[in-house]
């Protein structure tokens, strides 16, 4: 996840604006799940988005019970037309239902997308990538 690592182990902040994050369902005594939608807010940025076979992405960023970063993850809404295909091997993208997501690597993300991400992981931690 190159990028991604100075976050490793870096405390959330108590004073986060809350939005755009959501904790997750998914909190017990192991810690929270922050999911974040990642969209594009213009026509440019949805040609971006779309070059890359996105609507969307989720950004899921899993924290420990203390409140430290210990983990990401990344699914795509795919782009029917997209040009590109994430759906799992030997699996035509038709066959799923519109909004069906995908597991991806960060280096399959649209590189806006990535921009965005690093923005909200510096607004969530304090920290900024140099």
């Amino acid at each position: 996840m190159l990028g991604l690592e100075p976050f490793i182990d870096l405390s959330v902040r108590d004073d986060v604006d809350p939005s755009p994050f959501k904790k997750s369902a998914l909190k017990d005594e192991s810690g929270t799940v922050y999911h974040v939608v990642v969209m594009p807010t213009s026509w440019d940025e949805a040609d971006a988005f779309h070059e890359h076979g996105a609507n969307e992405y989720d950004f899921l960023i899993k924290v420990d019970a203390v409140g430290k970063v210990k983990d990401f993850a990344f699914r795509i809404d795919q782009c029917p037309h997209g040009g590109r295909n994430f759906a799992p091997s030997g699996a035509p993208a038709w066959i799923f239902p519109a909004g069906a997501r995908f597991s991806l690597d960060w280096e399959d993300l649209a590189p806006l997308a990535q921009q965005k991400m690093l923005a909200m992981l510096n607004k969530l931690t304090g920290f900024t990538v140099q």
